[in-house]
């Protein structure tokens, strides 16, 4: 035993046996023997416990166990204890989700105030084994099979070469003391359920199970980074962002298997039910989608995917000629020219008005359905909602369109067309340019 694990963390984990490690340590068997493992070979430690206060009495008596073994050593010792259970209730989130992140947000705070280059935890085959599959059963993908990994970032994880019975053994055999999870047998958690009910009956086809799992995670691992890398290239052709939004060309998605479908749109937290769905809908424009995170809305040639809960931005008003106004991350800048002298710039983010026939204050909102104004070049009213349509403006872009009012009357629909009643003429004095640095683009 120790010799593999020496040669596992000089052979695959990599780090400077000179370095300094903060062990995770529970008070059960597994967190026990991988600090004898480092304590017995001379690494530089310290012992790090969270209380999660989940099981009354024995939370705390694991606490002291840990304690004392730390003192016993003369090692540093560091603890967190916190309320789990509320911390789940204001996240909304499971307890074992809780208790993830409070252990791992702890962990990036030693390390941050402290000389120690790693953190450690005691994850083994048996771990792993249950971790894939779980995530096979959820439907995760490869991202849910690679297994868990060594190493990642400054957390590393030195027993994924043994499994639990070997951990076992070796504790027994080296006489070391460890304190037993009760909540360890329940098959209330999913975890469990796969541990003491799943597990066992597939070990009745394989009883190497978990060397098995571990090595195919190993295959799974390389395959998914060659299978990453050309989603990488592919993403490239497809998605091109314009400001907040994503748009995916369907046209060249079309071609792309339904894999790298979900792959792409998994990063916005689409699950593969909806993928499917969304493949469907290609061509019938106005179909929406929504994760957890985003909308996905089905253009006519293109997916555009949105943020949820993007603030519409307030309205304002204008009520000089000159200067400049902050709106969001939108920058207003208003310039009084005249007119002889003045050149009309053919850009989306600006417009340019006769002067006096402006009302001030000039007020700036989002447009409301109703509105109507009369376009450059026609005489006749239209409504914007029709305008918004003709120029094709995606339906999740058409919250954020605005408008410039004098009075009623809409003199600019930015970024697409001003009104043809407040344009600059051959009687024109005085002009008004008001430039957006990030106007909607037609």
């Amino acid at each position: 035993m120790e010799k593999q694990f020496s040669h596992f963390i000089k052979n695959t984990i990599k780090t400077p046996l000179q370095d300094q490690y903060l062990l995770a340590v529970s008070g059960g068997v597994d967190s026990m023997v991988m600090a004898h493992l480092f304590r017995d070979q001379g690494f530089s430690i310290g012992l790090a416990h969270v209380n999660f206060t989940l099981r009354g009495k024995d939370a705390e008596l694991d606490q002291e166990f840990v304690k004392s073994l730390a003192e016993s050593w003369g090692v540093p010792y560091y603890h967190k204890r916190v309320d789990t259970a509320d911390y789940a209730r204001s996240k909304r989130i499971s307890l074992q989700m809780a208790a993830r992140e409070i252990r791992y947000q702890w962990f990036e705070e030693l390390l941050a105030s402290s000389d120690y280059q790693w953190v450690v935890t005691a994850h083994h085959q048996n771990d792993e084994l249950e971790t894939m599959l779980l995530n096979f059963t959820k439907g995760t993908g490869l991202a849910g099979l690679h297994g868990i990994a060594p190493k990642r970032g400054n957390i590393i994880r030195p027993l994924l070469f043994a499994t639990k019975q070997r951990i076992l053994d070796y504790a027994r055999k080296s006489q070391i003391s460890w304190r037993e999870d009760s909540s360890n047998q329940s098959d209330y958690y999913q975890r469990n359920l796969i541990r003491n009910k799943v597990i066992p009956i597939l070990k009745e086809i394989n009883p190497k199970l978990e060397q098995t799992a571990h090595a195919s995670a190993e295959v799974i691992g390389v395959a998914e980074t060659v299978f990453l890398r050309k989603v990488e290239e592919i993403k490239a052709t497809l998605l091109i962002q314009k400001g907040d939004h994503i748009w995916i060309d369907t046209s060249l998605l079309t071609s792309q298997p339904l894999p790298i479908w979900f792959q792409i749109l998994n990063e916005y937290g689409f699950n593969y039910q909806q993928v499917i769905k969304i493949a469907d809908t290609l061509g019938k424009s106005g179909s929406k989608f929504i994760s957890s995170t985003f909308q996905l809305n089905v253009d006519r040639h293109h997916l555009v995917i949105t943020p949820l809960n993007k603030q519409s931005l307030s309205g304002f008003t204008i009520d000089n000629t000159s200067g400049s106004y902050q709106q969001g991350n939108k920058t207003w800048t208003l310039a009084r020219h005249e007119a002889k002298s003045f050149s009309i710039k053919v850009d989306d983010g600006t417009g340019a008005f006769d002067l006096e026939s402006l009302q001030f204050p000039l007020r700036v909102r989002n447009w409301e359905p109703g509105d109507w104004f009369h376009p450059l070049g026609m005489s006749h009213r239209k409504k914007v909602s029709d305008l918004l349509v003709d120029v094709k403006v995606p339906l999740n872009l058409k919250d954020e369109v605005q408008v410039v009012t004098s009075g009623e009357d809409i003199v600019w629909v930015v970024g697409f067309r001003i009104d043809d009643r407040f344009k600059i003429t051959q009687q024109t004095e005085k002009v008004l340019e008001i430039t957006i640095n990030n106007a909607l683009q037609e």
